[in-house]
């Protein structure tokens, strides 16, 4: 590894990976395998069309949101307050559009809690990494790229 460089005639990287000890170049696909069977992560944002291609996959779910975005976080709360009891009336507002936005099969696992999505109320998070295994491997993620095609593409 002590020849290893992100840089390349001037040019830097945004999203470098490292498998196995060598830099490599994988689709957003490869990198959340559906080889995998759990996922659990802190990222600052998600995005909708994040959530409804990569991460339904899972038999498990666990997502913490650490973004200071007082709509989100509305989103978020309002959806789990009235889950159970009348989701169907607040699918009318524009607080809960991060739900809105899910596939019909994703809203599904959040039913089922094999998808739980979880802001934070009091504090901002910014870190971002990610951890997904099945019962022989296992994959970290850690960097600066939230859960978005735009920061894995």
């Amino acid at each position: 590894m002590e020849n290893m460089s992100f840089f390349e005639e001037g040019y830097t990287k945004t999203l470098n990976i490292i498998c196995d000890g060598k830099i490599v170049d994988m689709s957003i696909e490869d990198i959340f395998s559906n080889k995998y069977e759990h996922f659990i992560g802190v990222t600052y944002s998600i995005s909708s069309s994040f959530i409804n291609k990569y991460l339904k996959g899972f038999d498990t779910c666990d997502v913490v949101i650490g973004i200071d975005n007082d709509n989100i976080k509305n989103s978020v709360n309002e959806m789990a307050k009235h889950f159970k009891d009348n989701i169907h009336s607040i699918l009318k507002g524009d607080s809960i559009k991060l739900y809105n936005e899910l596939e019909e099969d994703v809203k599904k696992c959040l039913k089922k809690q094999t998808l739980n999505i979880k802001v934070s109320n009091t504090h901002i998070i910014h870190s971002k990494f990610y951890l997904m295994w099945n019962a022989k491997e296992t994959r970290h993620i850690v960097g600066s790229s939230n859960l978005s095609n735009i920061a894995f593409d």
